[in-house]
């Protein structure tokens, strides 16, 4: 006798259809206090999945049983995080703020486990688990001014991105076979990959803070436990 049990399951965040954005383009804008461009991402994936596979044969004669069980999960996150002034001119008497952050999560577990037992007098059991996961990020944080005239009279003119992302995964596989002549296997595969842009920037502009400073930053903290 045999048995197989396969489970898939597949979580995707797609980049053509979100996009996070704060921006101001091709306009005027004048504040008596602070211009603040707040673009912020919390986009969190979870994934638990488990298959099971036994079989169990008998005879007084020959007997084969055979149990496979495998399972494959696939998370995907790929988003454009934005606060940025295009084309513009902006003045304020306080700050002018521009601040974008990715707090992106996957977390998921994956589970395997098989069973195959055989009686009789000639018997043969095998069995197999396997597990494979599968976790990206692939987001693109950015903050900047481009083409355009900011002026902050008492305050400052700030850019900042920030990029956090974390993967977290716990994948195991587990096969037992027991007759007279018995073969188990168990394999566990994972693939991680972190390809994050974290960017900021002022390209062909003008900027004065008169009694401030101006500061562009950008920060990318990665953080990832596989547990196998």
């Amino acid at each position: 006798s045999s048995d197989a049990t396969d489970a898939r399951l597949k979580g995707r965040f797609n980049a053509e259809a979100l996009e996070v954005s704060a921006f101001v383009e091709d306009s005027e804008v004048t504040a008596g206090g602070t211009v603040t461009l707040d673009s912020d991402s919390l986009q969190v994936l979870g994934a638990d999945v488990m298959a099971t596979a036994m079989s169990i044969s008998g005879s007084a004669g020959f007997s084969v049983s055979f149990a496979a069980a495998g399972t494959f999960v696939e998370n995907d996150i790929n988003t454009s995080i934005l606060a940025e002034i295009r084309d513009s001119r902006v003045t304020a008497i306080g700050d002018v703020d521009l601040h974008a952050e990715d707090r992106s999560s996957i977390s998921g577990t994956a589970t395997a486990a098989s069973l195959s037992v055989s009686i009789s007098l000639a018997a043969g059991a095998s069995g197999f688990a396997g597990t494979y996961a599968s976790n990206q990020i692939g987001n693109t944080v950015r903050s900047g001014i481009s083409g355009s005239r900011a002026e902050s009279i008492n305050g400052d003119i700030t850019a900042k991105s920030v990029s956090l992302p974390s993967i977290e995964l716990t994948a195991t596989a587990a096969s037992v076979a027991a007759s007279i002549v018995a073969v188990a296997g168990a394999v566990v595969g994972s693939e991680i990959e972190v390809d994050t842009t974290t960017e900021s920037f002022g390209r062909d502009v003008d900027l004065h803070a008169n009694n401030g400073t101006v500061t562009f930053s950008a920060d990318s903290q990665v953080d990832v436990e596989p547990k196998l």
